[in-house]
């Protein structure tokens, strides 16, 4: 069973609506579902994304671990680097 939605027009400035269309492009996914997934997670900047990103860290980090390879380490390092320059471009 679908939800039941509401059309509503709103103002969005320029710059926020860029950056919506410009996450949305980059998920694959439209302007509507991303705006929506903004506004669930107004205060929680842990979004499904950033968990999965997490989750990703700590897998390469136990596989570096596990192994005794600093190459997954790294990449878990590189991803950590990448998380922290999108939360302060914002």
């Amino acid at each position: 069973m679908k939800s039941r939605t509401t059309a509503k027009t709103i103002r969005i400035p320029n710059d926020i609506y860029a950056d919506i269309e410009r996450e949305a492009a980059k998920k694959d996914t439209s302007f509507s579902k991303e705006a929506i997934d903004r506004l669930r997670h107004v205060d929680n900047s842990l979004t499904p994304d950033i968990l999965a990103t997490i989750q990703t860290i700590i897998n390469k980090s136990l596989e570096g671990v596990k192994t005794g390879s600093c190459k997954p380490i790294k990449e878990a390092q590189e991803e950590v680097n990448k998380l922290w320059k999108n939360k302060l471009s914002k």
